[in-house]
């Protein structure tokens, strides 16, 4: 797992990066801002300060555990898919440096994060399981947001970094 303990972050630096994107999501930022009547640039700096917004309890290698799970509920299923994220990659990033075994989260919880990798059914079987229900024909990622928010509640005390 790779982790920093400190990354020098300089306020009034700036620096030019070159990214690649689909052609349908660039697309998207192009409508997005003519509609706004702004440049696609604005609307990527947007973008980029809205998601470190969502990931603000990353900034904080000292969150971990329980008192990540508000982000874990919010974006974990989206994080777990888009970074491919196996239960081992995801027990490291949340239950990392845990030293207390009641902030630790479940690894069940883990391995039912790691599924939204995995064809659908796989994940609709274990909420299923989960939830003591034999309807999951709504979105399953909501119902999985649901199900970590419901559970890891108590936990939904740790502030938010307002980024923009």
């Amino acid at each position: 797992m790779f982790h920093e303990d400190h990354v020098d972050i300089k306020r009034d630096g700036k620096r030019c990066v070159s990214v690649r994107i689909d052609l349908i999501d660039s697309g998207k930022m192009k409508i997005i801002a003519r509609r706004l009547r702004t440049r696609e640039s604005e609307i990527f700096r947007f973008l980029i300060k809205l998601s470190l917004s969502r990931l603000a309890l990353l900034h904080d290698n000292h969150v971990t555990g329980k008192a990540l799970m508000p982000l874990i509920a919010d974006c974990g299923p989206e994080l777990a898919y888009h970074f491919k994220l196996s239960p081992e990659r995801l027990q490291g990033l949340i239950n990392e440096g845990v030293t207390c075994p009641d902030e630790r989260v479940d690894s069940e919880d883990i391995n039912l994060l790691a599924l939204v990798a995995l064809p659908e059914h796989h994940l609709s079987r274990k909420l299923r399981e989960l939830l003591n229900t034999a309807d999951t024909s709504g979105d399953l990622i909501a119902g999985l947001r649901s199900y970590l928010a419901e559970k890891y509640a108590a936990q939904d005390d740790a502030p938010r970094e307002q980024v923009i």
